[in-house]
């Protein structure tokens, strides 16, 4: 069993298994394995091709827990293997693969390992299993990471999804013995195809991590394409039968985030937008509670909008009041938490929440009370209040940290504008290099150094000096910080630049040896703040002034 698992044995499995008859091939271990099952789990091929070819009945052995090996092969993710599988195992024999708990068992190993085309091609072939409980769409909502909504790129990583073309494989399953497989991806045999090709080729190998995302955008692509098909055959049920079927994944894909699936359901099943859970809420409650903006923007995709926000819960909350709810949860604190950078941003974040809901809300609406008498303004102050405090504490630790820095940037810059390089004239009082353009670089850069130092250390006191009211972590607040940090790192780069023109002013053009590596080094500070607060001030400018986490994802209108 040992050397079944291991690829580089194989002359010791040949040797073996000439001393071993077929039956004993199919002796189960203390966990009801047989050495077919050993290798499907470990994925070693040509192992489990010399033992079929020494017993063809293995395939179709079930172990204790009802698994065959096609079933372990799917589990674990070994894709060669379980295509070699599908050509050996027969399927006329009871209990059938493809078929009840055999088949449903099949379909979610696939999706749990993320082999969803070979999942596709069985569906097709099988619609019924789409239908089975637990359904597939179930397991898929759980997917997130296998959907583009859920893949974190960069800017230079989305750029790279954007172009690099998917290796997809046209996957054939024709009967016992029988599967086809063919490169969809180079079927054409145009030169442009073939250059295009050769390209990315070349691409992978320079930069491995083209592959990745070429894998990544592949997975994405047949998770969505699975989705559809799982939608196309569950519509064909009956209303009821459909309802209950997309419930879970309803419920499942908006508490986590998987917008593609629920766009998917709607668009094919369009009744869905009415399903509740068992507290009496719809999709949109459930994004709202787990701040979801990718579910909850679905709704830009809707007509009458506030019908579906109005709608009020078993505690007759109703949009706007979840939106105000802060749930004190460990996950939800830690999905809070991901969203935004710092307390502040976090009070900002929710606010925004908040205020995405309000648009959509009747007017009598948000003056409505739950069953606890709460209108959504005071479930808002209620449960934000320790939040609050968190966000005026860390803008008052920064705020502090900041002023410190910029208190002593204006000190060293107004004492460098008294004692000017090289000292004034005696006779005149004018500096001594006022006719060297280096000097014209200093005044000035001092000069704005100065000015820029002096508004951040205004903006910092500003800050402390705030009534850190719910309402001003909204705009005010970050305002204040996005100014008071851009003006402090705009300080610190005139303050090196005159650093740079007093060197050049009074060791002259003579000691240039000595001038270009003192420069070069005053570089670090201005590099030290970029690395260390430049994210934050970003963060702070994007989630202030950028286009936002709110808007129409796309044109299709669902409902």
């Amino acid at each position: 069993m040992i050397a079944a698992r291991s690829s580089d044995r194989l002359n010791f499995v040949r040797e073996l298994l000439v001393k071993m008859d077929p039956p004993d091939l199919a002796l189960p271990n203390f966990h009801g394995l047989n050495a077919l099952h050993m290798a499907a789990g470990s994925g070693n091929t040509e192992a489990a091709k010399l033992i079929v070819e020494k017993n063809p009945l293995l395939p179709n052995i079930f172990d204790k827990s009802l698994s065959l090996p096609l079933h372990v092969a799917a589990l674990f993710g070994k894709r060669e293997m379980v295509l070699y599988l599908l050509s050996v195992t027969k399927e006329d024999v009871e209990p059938k693969l493809f078929e009840g708990e055999s088949g449903v068992k099949l379909v979610h190993g696939l999706v749990a390992s993320g082999l969803y085309d070979i999942a596709l091609i069985i569906i097709k072939r099988q619609p019924q299993l789409a239908c089975e409980e637990p359904t597939p769409l179930g397991a898929l909502a759980l997917k997130r990471a296998s959907f583009k909504s859920g893949s974190r790129l960069n800017f230079y990583q989305r750029f790279i999804y954007s172009w690099v073309p998917m290796k997809l494989e046209n996957i054939e399953i024709y009967g016992t013995g029988k599967v086809g497989i063919k490169n969809a991806t180079n079927s054409s045999n145009s030169v442009k195809q073939k250059l295009h090709g050769l390209f990315w080729k070349i691409a992978e190998i320079s930069v491995p991590q083209i592959r990745s995302i070429r894998d990544l955008k592949t997975t994405n692509y047949h998770a969505l394409e699975l989705v559809k098909c799982l939608c196309s055959e569950v519509v064909k049920l009956d209303h009821s039968k459909a309802s209950v079927v997309l419930g879970v994944p309803v419920k499942t894909a908006s508490c986590i985030g998987v917008h593609e699936i629920i766009e998917e359901i709607l668009g094919s099943f369009p009744s869905a937008i009415y399903l509740t859970d068992e507290m009496n809420r719809t999709l949109f409650h459930l994004a709202i509670v787990n701040r979801r903006e990718n579910i909850f923007n679905i709704i830009y995709q809707v007509e009458h909008k506030h019908v579906f926000l109005r709608a009020q819960d078993r505690l007759m909350n109703n949009c706007l009041h979840l939106a105000g709810s802060l749930d004190l949860e460990s996950q939800q604190k830690l999905n809070l938490r991901n969203s935004a950078a710092g307390a502040a941003l976090q009070v900002q974040r929710e606010l925004q929440w908040f205020k995405a809901v309000e648009e959509f809300i009747l007017k009598q609406d948000k003056e409505q009370r739950n069953s606890k008498g709460q209108t959504p303004a005071m479930v808002f102050t209620e449960s934000h209040q320790d939040l609050v405090k968190e966000g005026e504490q860390w803008m008052k630790d920064t705020s502090n940290s900041c002023t410190i820095a910029a208190a002593l940037i204006v000190t060293i810059v107004f004492a460098a504008a008294i004692t000017v390089p090289g000292g004034n004239n005696g006779n005149t009082g004018y500096p001594m290099f006022m006719s060297k353009a280096a000097f014209v670089v200093f005044a000035l850069s001092d000069a704005l150094a100065l000015f820029a130092s002096t508004s951040s250390v205004l903006m910092f006191l500003s800050i402390l000096t705030s009534r850190y009211g719910e309402a001003d972590f909204l705009y005010a607040l970050p305002k204040r910080l996005i100014i008071g940090l851009a003006t402090l790192f705009l300080s610190i780069i005139f303050m090196m630049v005159a650093f740079g023109a007093t060197l050049q002013l009074v060791i002259g053009n003579e000691g240039s040896w000595i001038i270009i590596p003192v420069v070069a080094l005053s570089c670090v500070p201005v590099m030290l703040f970029v690395s260390l607060q430049f994210p934050l001030l970003w963060d702070m400018i994007k989630s202030t002034y950028g286009p936002g986490i709110f808007g129409k994802q796309s044109s299709r209108i669902l409902f």
